[in-house]
This record gives C-alpha cells, structure tokens and sequence, in this order.
C-alpha cells in the first residue's frame, strides 16, 4: 500500500549560489572560461612554433592581413571572448531567478554557444565574401563553396562547441552553484 504513493523518481534540488556573495560566481565563470582560454593559448603557441618566432608571425600578419580576420581572429575570438560571454550569460540566468534545473542551465550555456558559433559562421562567410585578396567573391561564386562551408560549420559545431560548451557550464555549476537548500547555504559555505 504504501509503495503506490511512493514517487517513482527522485526531485532534485534546485541549483542555488554556493555563497551569498558574488565571489563563487566570479570564480565559477573564470573556471569556466579556463578551457577555451588554455586552448586558444595552445593554438597560439602552436601558430608561433609553425612559423618559428613572433617577428615571423608579425610579418606574415603584415603580408597577408585576410587570413587573420577571415581564419584566425574569429577562432580566438571564440576560445576567448565567446567563452566569457558564455559564461557571463550563464552567471546571469543563475542570478535572475532564485532557483535554476541543472538542465535549463545546460541549454542556457549551450543555446548561447551555439548562437556564437553562428554568429562566427556569419561574419567568416562576409568576410570571405568580400576579401579583395580572395576576389571578392559574389554570392553566385560562393553558393559553389557553400556546402563544404556549411558541413565544416556544422561539424565544428557538432564536435566542438557542444561538448565544449555542455562541459564549460558544468564546471561553472561545480565551482559557483550547489543543490543545498536555500537557508543552508550560508551556514555551511
């Protein structure tokens, strides 16, 4: 008898600020953004060993000023600047609402990983589009190269940016957030 009024699956708490203050939410968001801020500097290092030393670099830069702005820039505006906007909007659904799922902080972070990616998509294919040193594409000349530009977006996004995102707002839940009820939280943190 008792066993049918029993709930078949356990409620979880809801997520709440690990401290009053805002100090674990600062650090949840620089944890946070730890990942992609190493694996921009890892890609950085590897481009400086490619081309042997920083003045090498800065003169490839000054010959060839396209590919930064069409390939690199918009990479490690991702890893870096993307990241913390990830993060900043993720800190701040957490701070609007008293309570916040596991799963609506998941699709937060993810949802806005992913509308930078497209954002980043967007501005390479402009930028692509109207680089005089690749000929100033038209759009009938790039609707040719679209496809292999969409897969390779839709690949990077598929294997890249979700897992990095989904594991980037599960850091920043382990470092900033907790499950303990609301009247605990200040007592035991």
């Amino acid at each position: 008898m008792l066993a049918i009024n029993m709930p078949k699956s356990r409620q979880w708490m809801p997520l709440r600020l690990r401290a009053p203050e805002t100090t674990k939410l600062r650090l949840g968001i620089v944890a946070a953004c730890a990942l992609p801020w190493c694996a921009a500097i890892l890609m950085f290092w590897m481009l400086l060993a490619d081309v042997r030393s920083f003045s090498a670099l800065i003169e490839i830069i000054k010959e060839d000023q396209e590919i930064i702005w069409i390939l690199f820039l918009p990479v490690f505006g991702v890893f870096t600047v993307g990241a913390y906007v990830v993060a900043f909007i993720s800190a701040r659904s957490v701070t609007r609402r008293s309570h916040i799922r596991m799963l609506s902080l998941l699709w937060t972070g993810l949802r806005t990983a992913l509308a930078i990616h497209g954002l980043t998509a967007m501005f390479q294919m402009f930028a692509i589009m109207t680089s005089p040193h690749l000929g100033g594409m038209s759009l009938g000349a790039f609707s040719s190269e679209a496809p292999v530009f969409i897969q390779i977006h839709l690949m990077l996004a598929l294997f890249a940016t979700t897992p990095l995102a989904l594991i980037c707002t599960y850091i920043f839940r382990m470092v900033a957030l907790t499950r303990k009820p609301a009247h605990l939280t200040s007592t035991f943190d």
